[in-house]
């Protein structure tokens, strides 16, 4: 799978996982089924796990058929480098207050918080970003369907988890 595929579905798994109606919190919350996975980013291969997975969302539709997706609760991943065992945790707990799928396949993210950021290796050189990183504060970004990204609001302070498994 293309790399720019892999944001695109990584995004698209946090943020529209379908999840069991049984785990519902109410009002229209559902769990999010976070899922580990394996990326190759930073120079190596990297394992994502969820220590702590108490994510839920609440996804609309308007008639344009546009999905608007809100994600509250709490979500720690810890990222390990397969190569050397090393590996960092962090908080990644957002939220996100009005995300948009539209319709024609762009997404727009659209968090406070901690959030967790993942570029391919051409879209962190265009942006001068790491691979993989953390924000805090507030955050907008839009992935197109095409897989550029365009980052329209950067967190006030961001976390470079690539410099923290290889330094």
């Amino acid at each position: 799978m293309p790399r720019r595929l892999l944001v695109l579905s990584l995004f698209t798994l946090l943020l529209l996982a379908s999840a069991s109606t049984a785990w519902a919190r109410g009002d229209g919350w559902e769990p999010v089924d976070n899922q580990p996975f394996t990326l190759e980013a930073c120079g190596t291969t990297v394992d994502v796990t969820y220590p702590i997975d108490k994510e839920y969302q609440r996804v609309t539709t308007d008639a344009q058929g546009n999905q608007h997706i809100q994600i509250t609760g709490a979500l720690v991943a810890t990222f390990t480098d397969t190569a050397t065992g090393r590996s960092v945790t962090y908080n990644i707990s957002g939220p996100a207050k009005n995300s948009i799928a539209y319709a024609n396949g762009d997404f727009l993210l659209v968090a406070t918080g901690r959030n967790l950021g993942i570029l391919t290796t051409e879209q962190a050189a265009a942006l001068g970003l790491p691979e993989l990183f953390v924000t805090s504060g507030p955050i907008r970004v839009l992935i197109r369907a095409d897989g550029s990204v365009e980052i329209q609001r950067q967190g006030n302070h961001l976390q470079d988890i690539c410099a923290a498994l290889t330094g």
